[in-house]
């Protein structure tokens, strides 16, 4: 460059500014650089699109998320056909749908790159530049997981609530079944005796054998709702005492090996109560089995639990399948609310195992 027509004063105010014009552009270069580093290292899916909605840039996340090879087998493309949902026809479009829903996040499926889909959170947002609106920059945050277990405990929540409904009416039709008729019974002896109690002086005493039966009943089932047995007797002595009042009654040989060393909390205690009654109730029903054994142990704050069987058994794909559960879904849930494992293993005309790990409360 020629700056011979230039006096002393005018080329010194040239040369600022051009110097002024090399620190601005190496600044806006290296803001840009910095961007784009920060972009590259950061775990959510980032693309950043043209006007056109035409991808750009995406970081490494993004490329792991959608399953690319690299950054040439998606730049290029239009950032609308990686939605699945068919009111994503421009890019724009989610701005749109984000500011009429007043959402700054919203929830989409979208295409892998082999065609598979998944959900996304997706925020996005204008790229401004001097001239104004550049394009726009779409943050992605894989919610499969997430959604997995969002539905899991939806799943569970409707299981708890059936339960809870299903031990409603257990509960009331046993106290019309039993305990109502029992008192009615009563009530019509009573009855009898105060019309003529020379001719039914017998039924008095009948009223009151009613009366207890209807006590024992209600005690019955005010211990199956909460078995205070287990306040009286504690654990061991509850189990060994259940253990021969239900298996043993119906020759059902039973080797009880129990070892509680620590201290379980109530409600631990009761669930494992549940848990074994449920297990030994699967059995008289359903297993056939002449013999049981059951390690019950308490150490270094772990529970564990190993029932087994030698009954015909049952396949696991088939009960998964038809959705019969005996009762496995409560046991399930049990475990599952002290954050323990559940393993149950069955085969046909091969017996039954069960065994619980549950670290106490």
């Amino acid at each position: 460059m020629n700056y011979s027509g230039f006096n002393k004063k005018e080329l010194i105010e040239r040369i600022i500014f051009l110097e002024n014009e090399l620190n601005r552009k190496w600044g806006d270069e290296h803001y840009i650089s910095l961007i784009y580093d920060s972009l590259d290292s950061t775990l959510n899916g980032v693309a950043i699109t043209d006007l056109k909605g035409i991808i750009r840039y995406v970081n490494p996340s993004f490329l792991n998320m959608f399953e690319y090879d690299s950054r040439d087998t998606v730049i290029g493309n239009y950032a609308a056909d990686i939605f699945v949902a068919s009111k994503i026809s421009k890019i724009s479009d989610i701005e749109k749908i984000m500011k009429s829903e007043s959402e700054k996040k919203l929830e989409f499926d979208v295409y892998r790159n082999d065609g598979s889909i998944f959900q996304v959170e997706i925020s996005a947002s204008s790229v401004k530049g001097r001239g104004g609106d550049m394009g726009m920059i779409l943050s992605f945050i894989d919610i499969t997981e997430r959604k997995k277990f969002e539905m899991e405990n939806r799943i569970l929540s409707n299981m708890i609530i059936t339960s809870q409904e299903l031990e409603r009416q257990r509960v009331a039709k046993d106290l019309h079944d039993g305990v109502g008729q029992t008192i009615l019974a009563a009530k019509l002896n009573f009855m009898a005796y105060h019309k003529d109690n020379m001719k039914h002086k017998d039924r008095f005493m009948a009223g009151l054998k009613f009366i207890d039966n209807a006590s024992h009943e209600l005690r019955e089932i005010y211990d199956d709702l909460y078995p205070s047995i287990l306040s009286d007797m504690g654990l061991e002595s509850t189990i060994r005492w259940y253990a021969k009042n239900s298996l043993e009654i119906k020759q059902i040989k039973v080797r009880l090996d129990i070892k509680l060393e620590d201290v379980i909390t109530h409600p631990l205690e009761v669930d494992i109560y549940r848990i074994i009654k449920e297990l030994f109730s699967n059995i008289i029903k359903h297993s056939g089995a002449d013999s049981v054994n059951m390690i019950l142990s308490n150490s270094d704050g772990v529970i564990k639990l190993e029932i087994s069987d030698n009954g015909i058994g049952f396949n696991m794909d088939q009960i998964l399948k038809e959705r019969k559960g005996f009762g496995l879904s409560n046991i399930r849930q049990r475990v599952n609310s002290h954050g323990g494992n559940y393993v149950l293993i069955s085969t046909p005309d091969a017996g039954t195992s069960v065994s619980i790990i549950i670290k106490a409360d």
